[in-house]
């Protein structure tokens, strides 16, 4: 699913796993 959101950003997302707020914070950070 992560990987769905962020179209292979999970790089970014994956940093982040287990806190939701900084995860739709590295998504808005991806996708301007």
């Amino acid at each position: 699913v992560i990987a769905e959101l962020t179209n292979g950003g999970v790089d970014r997302s994956g940093e982040c796993t287990g806190h939701i707020d900084a995860m739709i914070s590295a998504f808005e950070s991806v996708h301007d």
